[in-house]
């Protein structure tokens, strides 16, 4: 379950190991070191301490299964790389967006439904106060209407 380290610290009134020069270097030795001991993929991101919240909030919005958490820590410390320079490429890893059929911007994700526009947070509130919405009726049948015609793929 990814933690909010700053809060955790702020909590018990303590410094951080980055926040002390000469434990920041002893710090991120130990990690290279034992990582190397484990056989672990391990690569310092460009900066570091980084504000995480967005990694971390986005595997906890996908339930945090581990992939998605294993996921994150590759991208960060397994590649080194920088999640708030390369936020799109680091959601890609996560399989967020195209993987959950999204086709555009902004969209809303509830229950397994994507709601596309901020012209359908109307239709989305009413999802949710109505979650069985699409099981029936013509919701129900335009899930179940067949292509007629489709474009010809050009070679």
């Amino acid at each position: 379950m990814p933690v909010l380290f700053a809060g955790l610290l702020k909590h018990w009134e303590n410094k951080g190991p980055a926040e002390i020069v000469p434990k920041r270097l002893h710090t991120y030795r130990s990690c290279v070191w034992a990582a190397a001991q484990h056989g672990i993929p391990f690569r310092m991101p460009p900066r570091h301490p980084y504000n995480p919240l967005h990694a971390l909030r986005l595997p906890v919005a996908l339930g945090s299964p581990r992939a998605a958490v294993d996921a994150a820590f590759d991208f960060v410390f397994g590649e080194g790389r920088d999640v708030a320079a390369e936020w799109p490429e680091f959601c890609a890893r996560l399989g967020v967006a195209a993987a959950r059929g999204v086709f555009g911007v902004p969209t809303l994700a509830v229950r397994g439904e994507n709601f596309w526009g901020s012209d359908t947070i109307a239709w989305c509130n009413a999802y949710v106060d109505d979650p069985g919405m699409f099981d029936s009726g013509e919701m129900k049948r335009a899930a179940e209407v067949d292509v007629g015609a489709a474009r010809k793929e050009v070679a």
